[in-house]
């Protein structure tokens, strides 16, 4: 998916077996202004997980399934420190 965007921040979101994975890409071009891990770290604080990491371009965790996976989106757009 990462290959058919030039420039940006990529969230992708899923939920399986009552569990939430998260997964933070940033292609190179902006990859000096944004921290995948730092992301994602706030993602995960916010629905109460725990842990997640992986490369400044690339990152992943995930937390129990909770009603804050429906307000998500909301929090990305309005609470999310980029």
């Amino acid at each position: 998916m990462k290959k058919k965007f030039n420039s940006g921040l990529i969230i992708v979101s899923s939920i399986n077996d009552n569990k939430i994975s998260i997964v933070v890409t940033v292609t190179k071009d902006i990859s000096a202004r944004f921290n995948a891990i730092k992301i994602l770290h706030q993602i995960i604080n916010y629905l109460d997980g725990e842990g997640g990491g992986g490369r400044a371009d690339l990152a992943q965790g995930g937390a129990v399934f909770s009603k804050k996976f429906d307000s998500l989106e909301e929090f990305i757009k309005t609470d999310l420190v980029l």
